[in-house]
């Protein structure tokens, strides 16, 4: 028997409308989306129950994957290999998520929550040409250094920063990479992911985003401390700078917020200029 057909010949059952699109172009771009995030976009004129039923209907359909956290609740969406192949002419694409894996939340779920957020805010800048996810460089990594043992290819991985933005000012292009810190870690590998950043000549600079003043004094100070201390800064001609700014500065105006610098400041509105 065939299958059944609506009145005029269109096949029966679930299509998709614009807005479930609209929702699985947001998710392929940026390889994850919170109910929250969503309400801020595609759902947000739909009502809570009702937008509920559409993201369901697009996992039932095999498009999204709900992602859970430790209590089994949803912690959000990310593309099915079925919704990431609908933007598969975006796979290579540096500055979409699609394909990449279903992301795992134990503890990183603020963190990724807070960095789509500094995303979504410093893309607002006409200077911030795109935005390439830890993801996507997570890949680039895995399959420029295939040949390596898997514990090389976990220190080539844990050294990635949280983004790579590539930039444009006074018709300059530039690369800075993107760190957000929200716990204090031990100095010892502060002092040598700094190092890491200050000697690598994949960017131009790195800009760190820290939550509350205790934690950003300290970082600066460690900063400082590389600069003065370290022998493998000492003998690298070209550095990159560190920058620095607090959340709650970025947050309240993103395109104004001063980085810090150890000798130089400046916002991204300073740059358009």
């Amino acid at each position: 028997m065939g299958s059944q057909r609506r009145k005029g010949g269109a096949p029966s059952g679930h299509r998709l409308t614009s807005r479930d699109w609209a929702i699985l172009r947001l998710i392929a771009k940026v390889g994850f989306q919170t109910y929250a995030e969503l309400r801020l976009g595609p759902i947000k004129e739909a009502s809570r129950a009702h937008s509920w039923v559409v993201l369901k209907k697009l996992v039932d359909m095999g498009y999204l994957t709900e992602v859970k956290g430790d209590g089994d609740e949803i912690r959000g969406w990310s593309l099915a290999p079925k919704g990431a192949r609908e933007f598969e002419k975006y796979r290579d694409n540096e500055s979409w998520a699609v394909g990449s894996n279903a992301p795992r939340y134990r503890t990183s779920f603020r963190h990724d929550t807070i960095l789509r957020e500094i995303q979504s805010a410093l893309s607002r800048s006409s200077v911030v040409q795109s935005w390439v996810p830890e993801q996507k460089l997570r890949q680039e990594c895995l399959r420029r250094f295939h040949y390596l043992r898997a514990q090389d290819k976990s220190e080539k991985i844990g050294g990635l920063p949280d983004a790579i933005l590539h930039m444009k000012s006074g018709g300059k292009n530039s690369t800075a990479a993107l760190e957000l810190e929200l716990t204090q870690k031990s100095k010892r590998r502060l002092f040598r992911k700094f190092e890491s950043h200050i000697t690598n000549s994949e960017y131009d600079y790195v800009f760190y985003v820290v939550e509350g003043a205790p934690l950003l004094d300290r970082l600066q100070a460690v900063y400082e401390d590389v600069l003065e201390n370290s022998a493998r800064v000492k003998i690298e001609r070209n550095q990159n700078g560190i920058y620095f700014v607090e959340l709650s500065a970025l947050r309240k105006n993103p395109l104004r917020a001063k980085f810090e610098g150890a000798e130089d400041s400046f916002s991204l509105q300073d740059l358009t200029g």
